[in-house]
């Protein structure tokens, strides 16, 4: 097994929290991009609009996978950590991700 992504449905019922988890060596090899782009897809097919997540400041891997997957994201900064917010609606509305976006807020 090279990597395992998952959501779970949280409130409101539209909401998800998700996770991509990928081996030491799988990594940049476009692994991650398919499991995310792949559990983005079977969210909204099951009613998910957004996906959220809390990622360490220092986790440049995830933020990189994030970049990378050119998706569009919220990312907010929250007691020393980072709330990333996918719009997997939008995300998988526009396949190509021709027109990412994404914003950085504070608190």
């Amino acid at each position: 097994m090279l990597g395992v992504a998952q959501y779970f449905r949280t409130f409101p019922p539209e909401d998800g929290c998700g996770a991509v988890v990928i081996v030491p060596e799988a990594r940049h090899s476009g692994v991650g991009d398919a499991l995310l782009h792949q559990m983005l897809d079977h969210a909204v097919h099951n009613g998910i609009r957004t996906l959220d997540t809390v990622v360490d400041r220092y986790d440049l891997t995830t933020m990189e996978l994030l970049r990378a997957a050119q998706l569009p994201v919220t990312i907010t900064r929250m007691n020393g950590r980072l709330y990333v917010e996918i719009n997997a609606f939008h995300a998988v509305l526009d396949q190509t991700h021709s027109l990412p976006q994404t914003v950085v807020t504070t608190r």
